[in-house]
């Protein structure tokens, strides 16, 4: 069976030279996934909801799902990506388009599904660039049959629950934590890259599901290798990921740190280009250092064998 992640669509930015045998996509990276996981489950058509929609095409993860037929829910509270929503989908009898600002506590997901499309959700795509678990967390009457939610890739993958003023700057949760809340509301975790997919329970064995979270890990940086971005992120909150430490700790020092504070889209999309197979050989490594303490969780015992200086 595949790994669930080559069916991520080519990402010129990411992706490069090196990985161009995958497919291109049309409207979102996830759409081919997207599509075999619910070809895997016989769902042919349902109900989707899509949280920080945008305009609802560009970069949408449910544009070809409300192609094929689905009914949906796009949510925006940006006022200018609002009124693109609304000049895309006005005159769409199965589309809902709300312009609601969600939160944790006052302004509830279960409110807004439940006053628009309110009926089963079968597919949901969180990215709201920061507190997507936090917003998870809340639903509790519209749970969907899959989840799309950005998150997993920034933080080390055992890193304990940072704090919502952290976690509100594109950090997120780490994987684990992540895991951890999904499964308390009964899910399973599929992969990870950039976004992680979860799905109910009763679906999960239809899938080969690898649940080594630190080698799910490293199979998303693989994957989806936003290095300089991932360093970016981390030492504007002043945190470490030791992981991302172990793939830099042999390149120039000064170039990369240039690279991260004042590059620019392009150069870091060049940089991750030239230096794929380093990033993936150093991955590699660390599988296979990790081998060596299969219970040692945390990771604790492989650090302190290994440096990152």
């Amino acid at each position: 069976m595949k790994n669930l992640l080559d069916y991520i669509g080519y990402h010129k930015k990411w992706h490069g030279t090196v990985q161009n045998w995958r497919k291109p996509v049309q409207f979102s990276v996830n759409e081919l996934l997207i599509k075999y996981i619910f070809d895997t489950i016989n769902i042919k058509r349902g109900n989707f909801v899509e949280f920080g929609a945008w305009d609802g095409i560009r970069n949408a993860n449910t544009r070809t799902l409300f192609l094929n037929g689905w009914r949906g829910l796009y949510i925006e509270s940006d006022e200018t990506r609002y009124k693109e929503l609304i000049n895309n989908f006005e005159k769409e009898e199965r589309i809902y388009i709300s312009n609601t600002f969600i939160d944790d506590k006052n302004q509830l997901l279960d409110d807004i599904i439940g006053g628009t499309i309110n009926d089963r959700i079968d597919f949901m795509s969180i990215d709201i660039d920061g507190l997507d678990v936090e917003i998870f967390k809340s639903i509790n009457k519209f749970l969907p049959l899959v989840v799309c939610i950005e998150g997993g890739q920034i933080l080390e993958p055992y890193h304990r629950l940072v704090t919502k003023e952290i976690s509100a700057k594109n950090v997120q949760q780490s994987l684990n934590e992540m895991k951890i809340i999904f499964e308390r509301k009964g899910y399973t975790l599929l992969c990870s890259y950039q976004d992680s997919f979860f799905i109910k329970n009763k679906f999960a064995n239809q899938f080969k599901i690898n649940d080594d979270i630190f080698n799910l890990y490293i199979e998303g940086l693989i994957a989806f290798p936003r290095i300089p971005y991932i360093k970016r992120l981390l030492e504007d909150s002043k945190l470490q990921n030791r992981i991302i430490d172990y793939i830099i700790k042999d390149i120039d020092k000064s170039e990369f740190e240039r690279l991260v504070n004042n590059g620019n889209a392009t150069d870091k999309s060049l940089w991750v280009d030239e230096n794929y197979n380093h990033i993936r050989n150093k991955l590699f490594e660390l599988k296979i250092l990790r081998e060596s303490y299969p219970y040692d969780k945390y990771n604790e015992a492989l650090w302190k064998k290994i440096s990152i200086n």
